[in-house]
C-alpha cells in the first residue's frame, strides 16, 4: 500500500483516478488529505477508488472497526454513533 501524496506519513485510503491520469503516476490519499485537496470547485469531477473497505454508514472514510455482532465495517466516528451502548442502535 502507497503512502499519502500530500502527508507522506498516512496510507492512502483513495485513489484519484484524474489525478492518476494527470500525473502520470498513482495518486493515493489518505482521508483526511483527500477532503482537503478535493473540496475545491475545480475538484468536484474528480472520480476516485477505494484502496480499502469504506465505512458502510458514511461512504466518506475508511472502516477500520469491525462489529462482530453485525459483521458491518464502520470508520471511528460512524462506530462511535452507531453502537453507542455497545450494540447496533436501530
Amino acid at each position: 500500500m502507497a503512502k499519502c501524496r500530500e502527508c507522506k506519513y498516512q496510507l492512502g485510503t483513495k485513489s484519484c483516478q484524474n489525478c492518476t491520469a494527470e500525473h502520470k503516476t498513482q495518486c493515493c490519499y489518505c482521508d483526511v488529505c483527500h477532503k482537503n485537496t478535493h473540496n475545491t470547485e475545480d475538484m468536484h469531477g474528480h472520480n476516485h477508488i477505494w484502496l480499502v473497505q469504506p465505512c458502510v454508514e458514511c461512504n466518506d472514510y475508511a472502516a477500520r472497526w469491525r462489529c462482530n455482532d453485525c459483521c458491518d465495517v464502520y470508520c471511528t466516528a460512524c462506530f462511535s454513533k452507531v453502537h453507542k451502548r455497545g450494540e447496533r442502535e436501530n
